[in-house]
């Protein structure tokens, strides 16, 4: 991404604090307000059991700081069909989803990345749910994590 799309991500984006086991976004029909960056901790996807089973929600997978999300949802223009709970004290840089729209009309890179990320995401979702947790979680440690610079302060290069 160029210098200035990270500066336009950075100068939309405020600082968020969610406390662990708090719900930062849960279904919805509408499409979210914002795209988020993980920058410290940890957020689990998560799909609430049927009323007529017992026990929490089932994790489905978990995204780690540089990660971004929920990017089906902002790409496809609808609401998010999982809870995003953070699992710990997690921090996420928060830019509006006019801002994400703007970017993926004007950086080729940024699109291609998205939809890479989702494509590989979907492939992922075929997969045993344990297996799901640990690609997602160490695809953000590999570098496959287009929020990286931007949520770590560190360069301005895609992984």
């Amino acid at each position: 991404m160029s210098e200035a799309d990270i500066e336009r991500v950075v100068r939309a984006s405020r600082l968020c604090y969610f406390a662990p086991g708090e719900t930062i976004l849960s279904p919805a029909a509408e499409r979210p307000a914002h795209c988020y960056i993980i920058k410290q901790g940890t957020v689990r996807g998560e799909r609430p059991r049927a009323a007529a089973t017992s026990g929490d929600a089932v994790a489905l997978w978990e995204l780690a700081a540089g990660d971004m999300f929920p990017l089906g949802a902002l790409l496809a223009s609808r609401g998010v069909t999982s809870v995003y709970r953070a699992t710990r004290d997690t921090f996420c840089l928060a830019f509006p989803a006019e801002t994400f729209d703007a970017l993926i009309t004007s950086s080729p890179v940024f699109g291609d990345f998205c939809t890479r990320r989702l494509a590989h995401l979907l492939d992922l979702s075929s997969e045993p749910s344990g297996r799901i947790r640990g690609e997602c979680h160490g695809a953000a440690g590999n570098g496959h994590a287009i929020g990286r610079s931007a949520a770590a302060g560190t360069g301005h290069r895609l992984p």
